[in-house]
């Protein structure tokens, strides 16, 4: 079966693409009937906190010769999340390359250890110089792995999914301004199955802005399983000035799985992307695939001595102290009067 119930850690293994059918059958037994009910029930389930490590790897292949972003040929992110029940660190590395240029790289490691939030950044592959956040209080990761807004991830989103279909955005969030039709509305469609697992089905429209009354010009479609913490199974990206025929983008969970402490997560997400030049003369070609693998133990945890390491300014670190999302003062580490 595809969907499998395990109270234990799971790891990494080898998966079967599965996918899922686009004709679903409608689930009459469900009682949910309104974008709000949805929306409620899968807030309840966003950020749910955890204590343990998690750990995951993304990996897009540019597949055939037209497409990709910015003509990014090979991109390969790996995080690490690791939580105490008062303290928590997550680090995640970015490595990639383009048709022109070199190599780049990144790297972005922050850590709460209760009382106040430090975030580090090398902004370039072999930086050794981090440029330093100091935070006080606990503040959000921007770079925490959060498996309910997976696919749409490659917008950069720093709300919720459940943000991002009502626009109550998070500051500096242009994740939804950046389909280029700001004008998004998000609806319920109903209740379906996809492989006999029932669904609840969200879109998010896109029309002109300012311009309700204008036809849609983009969707996204989020299949959403309320038996599996209301994860997003599939989800859709229609565009329609290449084609009304199939979906541009499709974003599947191709594994899912219980952990032990009662929690759903994907060990595996494929995403792909089709060209659009292809889907103008009606063929649907692959130009970029994206595979995430996930592995989670809740019982390996991080020594407190561990939390900040390559966290904390060292000397030449530009520091920037923040309150309430403001920089107050600034700095250079060994440098101070």
């Amino acid at each position: 079966m595809l969907y499998r119930s395990r109270s234990v850690l799971f790891l990494l293994t080898a998966a079967t693409v599965v996918v899922f059918p686009i004709d679903a059958e409608a689930d009459e037994g469900d009682t949910i009937d309104t974008l709000s009910e949805v929306l409620a029930e899968l807030r309840k389930v966003e950020r749910r906190p955890f204590t343990g490590t998690l750990r995951w790897k993304s990996e897009y292949r540019l597949d055939g010769a037209q497409g990709g972003d910015f003509f990014l040929t090979e991109k390969t992110k790996v995080g690490v999340e690791s939580r105490l029940t008062d303290a928590w660190r997550v680090d995640v590395k970015t490595d990639q390359t383009t048709a022109v240029g070199p190599p780049q790289g990144h790297r972005f490691v922050s850590c709460f250890d209760g009382a106040r939030t430090v975030r580090a950044g090398y902004y370039t592959k072999d930086a050794k110089i981090p440029v330093v956040n100091l935070i006080e209080g606990e503040s959000r990761s921007q770079e925490a792995f959060d498996p309910h807004k997976l696919a749409i991830e490659r917008k950069a989103p720093r709300s919720t999914l459940s943000q991002w279909l009502t626009q109550e955005l998070e500051p500096g969030d242009r994740s939804v301004a950046e389909d280029g039709f700001s004008g998004m509305t998000a609806r319920y469609r109903g209740a379906e199955k996809i492989d006999d697992l029932p669904v609840q089905v969200v879109e998010a429209e896109f029309r002109q802005a300012g311009k309700p009354e204008s036809e849609v010009r983009s969707r996204w479609v989020f299949f959403l399983a309320p038996d599996r913490d209301w994860l997003p199974v599939r989800a859709e990206f229609w565009g329609y000035k290449w084609t009304t025929e199939f979906p541009m983008s499709t974003f599947v969970l191709t594994d899912i799985v219980q952990t032990k402490d009662g929690r759903w997560l994907p060990r595996e997400a494929v995403q792909e992307k089709f060209g659009e030049g292809f889907a103008q003369r009606g063929e649907r070609k692959r130009t970029w695939r994206e595979v995430t693998t996930v592995e989670f133990d809740p019982d390996r945890l991080i020594d407190r001595a561990d939390l900040c390491e390559d966290v904390l300014p060292v000397d030449g670190s530009p520091v920037y102290v923040l309150e309430d999302g403001e920089i107050v003062e600034s700095y250079v580490e060994g440098e101070q009067d």
